[in-house]
């Protein structure tokens, strides 16, 4: 029976690697998009949140402060998307998760009513 070279081999494994490299590419392309899509939801439930806060809530000043904390938080942070960076996308994730637990408790301090609330959670 014939030996099979150290170069058949190193072949073969280079072939099933780069099988895998392109399954890993396939998988990134899959995961990006509903990881996208997941932040666009999100950021669309924050401008609901955004609106019911306005529209519903019974103290004047109060809203009017936390509205414009929220803008203050939004035009402070600074994003680069052209470099393309892991970090960016974790400030927008941090960023959304920071202003939807700021809403969700400010809406409870704004005496939004539970009915409105409880809507706008079955929305999401």
């Amino acid at each position: 029976m014939k030996e099979l070279s150290p170069a058949f081999f190193s072949s073969a494994l280079e072939e099933k690697i780069r099988a895998k490299l392109s399954e890993i590419s396939v998988q990134l392309d899959q995961l990006s998009a509903a990881y996208l899509s997941r932040l666009h939801r999100e950021i669309e439930n924050l401008a609901l949140q955004i609106s019911l806060l306005n529209n519903h809530a019974a103290d004047s000043q109060k809203k009017v402060k936390l509205l414009s904390q929220i803008l203050e938080i939004l035009e402070e942070i600074q994003i680069r998307p052209e470099k393309g960076r892991r970090k960016d996308l974790k400030k927008i994730d941090s960023l959304i998760g920071f202003l939807s637990e700021m809403l969700e408790k400010n809406s409870k301090e704004l005496k939004i009513s539970s009915f409105i609330i409880s809507l706008q959670k079955q929305i999401k």
